[in-house]
């Protein structure tokens, strides 16, 4: 039985733990029934099995009544479109928010590159975001746009959506950063974190 953040597992084999920050590409080589458990967001990671990644991890057709998404996806590639990510949530609670502060300064200064921008505000909590718009910074864009609609099991449209911006403000959140790491038409990159993103 292996314990650990928040799961546990029946499991007979070998269990391998890799920290969020850790590039360890000799786990690899290990033989047996191994468990791998670990965060995998790592730019190292990416670089070294981007080929295994853009074989495997594909989203799949969009079907013709996710009419939504599909408005969303037109719109993104019709314009400057521009990535906000905003995670709240565990976030708020765990005191890992983003200082509001920086969503302003990192829209004025995308600004100063992306005059024509339009933001596509993505969040788990869209609500607060338009209610504090004005604060955030959201209003200095001549366009916002707040995707909703892929909660839960549709998550992965937002991953593929945001996947699809052409400029790209790196959030603290994995989800955004593997969205960056996944965007092969990026123009531009606000990066406030210590991540890796080209």
């Amino acid at each position: 039985t292996y314990s650990g953040d928040e799961i546990t597992l029946e499991f007979d084999g070998e269990v391998i733990d890799v920290s969020a920050a850790a590039f360890q590409p000799e786990i690899m080589d290990v033989k047996g029934n191994i468990y791998y458990h670990g965060y995998w967001i790592g730019r190292e990671w990416f670089d070294t099995f981007q080929n295994t990644f853009g074989q495997k991890l594909t989203f799949p057709e969009m079907l013709p009544q996710d009419s939504l998404n599909q408005k969303y996806r037109s719109h993104i590639l019709s314009v400057n479109s521009t990535l906000l990510h905003i995670r709240r949530g565990d976030y708020v609670t765990d005191g890992l928010t983003m200082p509001i502060h920086c969503y302003s300064q990192m829209i004025s200064k995308m600004l100063e590159y992306v005059p024509d921008m339009v933001l596509f505000v993505f969040s788990d909590d869209p609500d607060w975001c338009e209610a504090h718009a004005q604060e955030i910074g959201l209003t200095l864009a001549a366009e916002t746009v707040y995707v909703r609609g892929n909660q839960n099991e549709n998550a992965f449209r937002d991953l593929e959506l945001m996947s699809l911006c052409k400029n790209v403000f790196v959030s603290n959140s994995a989800f955004c950063y593997l969205a960056t790491l996944l965007n092969q038409n990026i123009h531009y990159i606000l990066n406030p974190t210590n991540r890796k993103t080209r």
